[in-house]
């Protein structure tokens, strides 16, 4: 139930994450190929996170891994660009689901069982 429960938390808030930034991406009138070329690496990594957010909804364990490791790859990129760690909430709210979605994986996934001892 834990696992049910989680699962959809995670794909209401994916979905809220991608709405927020696909409004963000249209009312600042992104270009893609701009800001791709601009900041090639930070942008690839935050795309591979909405991808991340994507994928979950089938794949849980790949797309958390993706969320996840895209957020914190971006983040490290972006300290490498400007030497600043970006703050605020918009990293922890982006990779929420993501983490989320990696513990309804594990919840999931087939358990191994200790052989009996007779």
């Amino acid at each position: 139930m834990l696992e049910i429960t989680l699962r959809w938390t995670a794909r209401v808030l994916s979905l809220g994450v991608l709405g927020l930034i696909l409004m963000f991406c249209i009312g600042e009138r992104a270009n893609p190929v701009t800001i791709l070329a601009e900041t090639p690496f930070a942008t690839i990594f935050f795309f591979t996170s909405c991808v991340g957010l994507t994928l979950a909804w089938k794949w849980e364990g790949l797309g958390g891994l993706l969320v996840v490791g895209g957020m914190a790859a971006w983040k490290a990129r972006v300290f490498d660009i400007w030497s600043w760690v970006p703050t605020g909430p918009a990293f922890a709210v982006i990779a929420a689901p993501g983490v989320i979605f990696l513990a309804a994986w594990w919840l999931k996934r087939p358990r191994m069982r200790m052989p009996e001892v007779a």
